[in-house]
């Protein structure tokens, strides 16, 4: 289910990215999807968009990034608002994770992990970016877009070629990255 940002983060219709440290040989590649979710947010009228930040998340606070990105290689934790989690990433997996931490129904922080060693293309490393940042603008696992009219945040997103596959049946390769009208409303809607 879409979680809302809390207030005083809607209200500046930006959420910031702090790099981790051990993300560093992947600045270009989160360049280049920020650059592209946010050109995507503009042209939908999503309402939000991703500045990068050097100021990590204050673990206790809202100060700080809101969103961190960061690498997995097998565990990986975080602490947020006086919250601690963990999880567990293949470091080659085919796809990332976004844990969102939530206080009074709204997100307070979101971190993103990608596989350390994904074995995929640019552009599909691109594509896995930018998917995550739309869990991190507050859409769930349960948001994604169907397979019969998929985009950039379809649960399936593979290589095909040098391009990317979106969805199972749909035989629709990006580039470009597109979002549709339906993913776009689920965003404006947490985004007024």
């Amino acid at each position: 289910m879409a979680t809302p940002w809390v207030n005083s983060v809607q209200r500046t219709s930006t959420l910031t990215v702090f790099r981790a440290a051990n993300a560093s040989g992947w600045a270009s590649l989160l360049n280049t999807a920020i650059t592209r979710f946010n050109a995507l947010s503009g042209m939908l009228t999503c309402n939000v968009a991703f500045n990068l930040t050097t100021t990590p998340p204050d673990p206790n606070t809202l100060a700080g990034a809101n969103v961190q990105f960061a690498l997995a290689n097998g565990n990986f934790s975080y602490k947020a608002f006086g919250v601690s989690g963990s999880g567990v990433l293949s470091a080659t997996a085919s796809s990332g994770t976004t844990q969102v931490v939530q206080a009074n129904g709204a997100c307070v922080k979101a971190f993103i992990f990608l596989p350390a060693r994904v074995q995929q293309h640019n552009f599909m490393k691109i594509c896995m970016i930018v998917h995550e940042l739309v869990h991190a603008a507050g859409l769930s696992n349960s948001d994604h877009s169907s397979d019969a009219d998929p985009d950039i945040f379809c649960s399936s997103l593979t290589p095909s070629g040098s391009g990317v596959q979106c969805g199972l049946f749909a035989n629709r390769v990006m580039p470009p990255i597109w979002m549709t009208n339906r993913t776009a409303a689920k965003i404006q809607a947490l985004w007024p």
